[in-house]
């Protein structure tokens, strides 16, 4: 029974990784898993088995939800965009106390930590202002491989941080969307090959810095984290889609409405569900 919790909160975690704004390290937070396995694939080496019973559910999880819900998000942003981007970017704004609540958790916050939060925000916001999002045809070679397989997961686990932002500011979207659509002709050894390997290395090395940086210091590591989070807001409200522009009030920015508050409450009610103190 833990297990098949454990999986389905990893899909939850996966949504989150590929969901417009949000974030799988925010998931993880909000569903009180985030210390620990970031903790345990940082230090796999150390009783391997018990810690491979608790990873496997959640990996697994997360693997099938990007896969699943990757191609759901992307059909619903082209028939329903402006609904569905409000009820993410209610989800979004409903994790901004959980994501504070945890900077501010080992401490109270001093002015080096705000400080902190402006040139990460800056950064993440040039991210999303060069992005330049492509269509799934994108001819996919063997080091783009790997950087997708790198950067898909182990942005997943860093809150904050959004691989569709991230790939979309560097130019490889395309390839994303085509590596994700396993179609047949481009199911090949020399595609997926290094996409694993890339995202085996991206989970370990990433989580072990992960790992030492909040083991450093807790409240400054989030602190960081926190500005990119915030940066991804801009991103979700001046969406320059041609299915938005010249959009006039009527049902679908009402449903819009409707789901932009039940997003957040959801979103509210996961952090509230989260207890820190078993991190």
């Amino acid at each position: 029974m833990e297990h098949i919790k454990l999986f389905i909160k990893g899909l939850f975690i996966g949504i989150g990784g590929v969901a417009p704004g949000l974030s799988g390290g925010i998931i993880m937070i909000s569903l009180g898993l985030y210390n620990k396995t970031i903790d345990y694939i940082a230090t796999l080496y150390k009783d391997f088995i018990k810690k491979m019973v608790f990873l496997v559910p959640i990996i697994s999880g997360m693997m099938i939800s990007a896969v699943f819900f990757s191609r759901v998000i992307d059909s619903l942003l082209k028939q329903y965009e402006i609904q569905t981007r409000l009820a993410f970017f209610g989800m979004l704004l409903g994790t901004i106390p959980l994501f504070f609540g945890e900077v501010k958790r080992n401490g109270i916050l001093r002015a080096k930590h705000y400080i902190l939060m402006v040139p990460s925000f800056l950064l993440g916001l040039g991210l999303l202002f060069l992005g330049n999002t492509t269509s799934a045809s994108e001819t996919i070679t063997i080091p783009i491989s790997f950087l997708l397989g790198f950067f898909g997961l182990a942005l997943t686990i860093i809150p904050g941080f959004n691989w569709a932002t991230f790939f979309s500011a560097i130019g490889i979207y395309g390839h994303w969307l085509t590596l994700m659509s396993f179609r047949p002709e481009n199911f090949t050894l020399a595609i997926y090959a290094p996409a694993i390997t890339g995202a085996l290395i991206g989970l370990f090395t990433v989580s072990k810095a992960v790992s030492f940086l909040l083991s450093s210091d807790y409240t400054t590591t989030m602190s960081i984290l926190f500005g990119f989070f915030i940066a991804v807001i801009p991103g979700i409200i001046f969406d320059t889609s041609d299915n938005i522009e010249g959009l006039s009030l009527g049902p679908p920015v009402y449903i819009g409405l409707v789901l932009f508050i039940i997003g957040f409450f959801i979103a509210y009610w996961f952090g509230k569900l989260s207890k820190p103190k078993v991190l």
